[in-house]
Parts: structure tokens; C-alpha cells; sequence
């Protein structure tokens, strides 16, 4: 028997009202959660030069929590130590997963080049971080120090502890363009006082961003050259090992001159990271550039993400800024 049309209009609104509703609950609970949810969550990779240096721990902390607050999943993968065929192959791999948005720290500018063009060609995004690719290469943006600037205020440190004598330079990888960049910086400011300052033969000295082999390089330094003034460190891979590089100043671990005691050995060094602090606090550099890891890695995340949805950025440069730290404003740098 069938039944009547008034009888079944009831039963069809209920049900479309049910649905209907159900519908607002999801929406609502998909709001609620944020925009992630509402698409698939997209993929943004971070290649350091390695792993094992201090300075991209901190990067990575940042990233991971920009990554949290933008619901996109991190990739954040490098070499377990300086290697150019390594952070390479990761590269392509990850060309090769098809990653929404990819950031790079060159650890050779010249032979990532290719890989970008190959990247961007593909349809991904590519910025660099902390160290920058080629002019030329395509990249659309830079997220880190202005490495040259960071130089210009090493050198400027520098001059203020040291009238005039003969430096050493210990860098990481030659190729790395940051680094680079940092040495040009710093070599402009002496340039100023022509005469007063003596760059040793053999400098820079490369460590390959290798802790051990930084340490090694500063202890063949005081021995090999008693008459040595100064030292300028592009990066603070010697003091991320605090005894050892105590251990290798040697018979001058007592000469370092600081701002609160004068000295016969004047120590610039690249990062305040946590192995640093005890150094600068007791004396044994007598001044450090801090970059920002955090807010770099942070910062890059943010890029990133705007890249992968198809956002045009406002600017090529995020400069993260650098602050010179001393034993007597190093209490207060590390409140801020």
C-alpha cells in the first residue's frame, strides 16, 4: 500500500534537516582546526649544510614551530656532516618526491645552482637560508644574515680590540657563499688602515664546517705562529667544542683580550650559541656575532608556505639581523 504524499513530507524535510546539520557540524569542526584541514597538508622541506652543527639545531627548532603553527609538514634533512655529494643527493630526492616548497643552505653554491634551475623547472619553489645560491640561479628569496653586513661588524669589533698586528682566518667550506661574504665584510674594514693589518699566509683556513677540524686548525695556529695577534672565526665552529678549544689556545688561554681585560690575543668569532656563552662569559673570545637560528629557520617556514600557495612575496631579502656580543652585554642579550 502506498502511502501519502503528506505523510512522507515530514520524514524527507527530517532527514534533510539532519544532513544538513551534519554538514554545518563538519564545517564548523574543520574551521575549528584550522585552515590545514581543509586541504591536504602541504610539504615544505629545509636542507642544511649538516647536521651536526649547533647552529642548524636551532634552525630546526624554529622551523618545527612554524610548521606546527601552519599545519604543513616539515622535512627538515641534511647531511650528517659536511658533505657536498651528500646534501646533492638529497636535493635531487627530494626534486623527486615533488615537495610543495624547498629551502636550501648551500654547503657549495656552485654545485647547487643546477639543482635549483632543475627544482624550479619542476614546479617548486626554491629559497635559500642562512647561505645563498649564485646570482642567476633563479632562487626567488633569501631567509637569514646579511652575511656581509655581519662582516662589516666582526671587522668592526675587531679594530676596536686590535690597533694593528697580524690575523689568521678560519672559515668552513670555501665555496660556501655566506661565509664568503662574511671574510669580504671583514677584509673591507681592515682595508681601511692600510698598513696596520697582516692577513698570514695560507688564510683562510678552511675547517669544511668540521668541529674537531676547527678546533685542530686553532691549535696549529698558536703553535705554528707565536707572533699571531688575532684570530677571526667566520663561523663559531672551534667553540661549539668549549674544552677542546680551550685546550687548543694553549700556553695563551690567559691572553685573550676582552673589553674588561686587556690581552695579547684578540678572538672574533661568528654565533652565541649555547656552547659559546660560558666562553665569552670567562673570557676566552672577546667578541661573538650572533646571528638569530631560531627566527631564521622560523622565518623560512613562513616563506615557504606562502610559496606553496602561490603567494607572491613583497621582497627577495628577510634580513634576520646580527647583534655583537661581549662579556659585558651578554647577560642582556640573552634576556631578549
Amino acid at each position: 500500500m502506498s502511502q501519502c504524499k503528506a505523510c512522507v513530507q515530514p520524514v524527507r524535510r527530517s532527514r534533510l534537516a539532519w544532513s544538513a546539520g551534519l554538514a554545518w557540524l563538519l564545517l564548523l569542526s574543520l574551521l575549528a582546526a584550522g585552515p590545514a584541514a581543509l586541504a591536504q597538508a602541504q610539504v615544505v622541506a629545509l636542507v642544511p649544510k649538516s647536521l651536526d652543527n649547533p647552529f642548524f639545531s636551532d634552525v630546526e627548532k624554529g622551523a618545527v614551530a612554524a610548521a606546527r603553527e601552519l599545519g604543513v609538514e616539515l622535512q627538515f634533512v641534511g647531511p650528517p656532516t659536511h658533505d657536498i655529494a651528500g646534501q646533492i643527493a638529497i636535493i635531487e630526492a627530494l626534486i623527486e618526491s615533488g615537495v610543495d616548497a624547498l629551502a636550501v643552505s648551500p654547503t657549495d653554491a656552485a654545485s647547487i645552482s643546477p639543482l635549483i634551475r632543475r627544482a624550479l623547472n619542476a614546479g617548486i619553489p626554491v629559497i635559500t637560508f642562512d647561505s645563498d645560491a649564485l646570482p642567476g640561479t633563479g632562487r626567488i628569496a633569501f631567509v637569514g644574515t646579511n652575511n656581509y653586513a655581519g662582516g662589516v661588524a666582526a671587522g668592526e669589533a675587531f679594530i676596536r680590540a686590535l690597533s694593528r698586528g697580524k690575523y689568521a682566518i678560519l672559515t668552513g667550506g670555501l665555496g660556501a657563499a655566506n661565509l664568503n661574504a662574511r671574510i669580504d665584510g671583514f677584509r673591507d674594514v681592515l682595508a681601511k688602515f692600510p698598513g696596520a693589518y697582516e692577513e698570514i699566509p695560507g688564510s683562510p683556513f678552511p675547517s669544511d664546517d668540521d668541529i674537531q677540524r676547527a678546533v685542530q686548525i686553532v691549535e696549529d695556529l698558536i703553535t705554528a705562529h707565536p707572533d699571531l695577534d688575532a684570530i677571526y672565526m667566520a663561523g663559531g665552529w672551534a667553540q661549539f667544542a668549549p674544552e677542546a678549544y680551550t685546550q687548543a689556545l694553549g700556553h695563551r688561554v690567559n691572553d685573550v683580550k676582552t673589553e674588561t681585560r686587556d690581552g695579547s690575543l684578540v678572538i672574533v668569532s661568528f654565533d652565541v650559541l649555547e656552547p659559546q656563552v660560558q666562553l665569552i662569559r670567562n673570557g676566552l673570545t672577546t667578541a661573538n656575532v650572533s646571528q638569530r637560528p631560531y627566527e631564521i629557520g622560523y622565518q623560512t617556514v613562513h616563506v615557504l608556505y606562502r610559496l606553496a600557495n602561490g603567494e607572491t612575496l613583497e621582497q627577495e631579502f628577510y634580513d634576520t639581523g646580527v647583534v655583537v656580543v661581549t662579556e659585558t652585554n651578554l647577560d642582556e642579550f640573552l634576556q631578549q
